[in-house]
């Protein structure tokens, strides 16, 4: 029963980890999306959005900054980070996205790039 107990309190502490990268508790007790660099944001593209799980991400960039990308499901579960995937070609990053049997519902991509972070929201139908 013991090991029951503890492996049970491991896989809810790793899934409160991983719900707090991309949610908060908002004053008011309200669940939600970490804020967003909107101007970040504006510069972030999917596309085909609603998509079947196979879309491409599009970036314009001004430095050179490291740029992560993750997607997360709606629980905030990490489903695959992208950022090995990012190509750099001037101003432009770019990814081609394939997600493995995805479930119909809302994704968010969370980009940080420097001290900024930007979610945007993705729809598998």
């Amino acid at each position: 029963m013991k090991r029951k107990t503890i492996s049970l309190f491991g896989v809810l502490l790793a899934l409160l980890i991983s719900w707090q990268s991309v949610y908060s508790i908002s004053p008011e007790g309200l669940l939600q999306i970490d804020a967003s660099d909107d101007q970040l944001a504006e510069k972030i593209n999917i596309f085909p959005n609603p998509t079947d799980g196979q879309f491409k991400i599009s970036m314009e960039i001004s430095d050179n900054e490291q740029i992560t990308a993750k997607i997360y499901d709606i629980t905030g579960k990490l489903i695959q980070d992208v950022s090995r995937d990012l190509v750099h070609a001037d101003s432009k990053v770019t990814a081609d996205v394939n997600l493995d049997h995805p479930r119909s519902g809302i994704y968010f991509l969370r980009v940080e790039m420097g001290t900024r972070t930007a979610t945007r929201k993705i729809i598998v139908k």
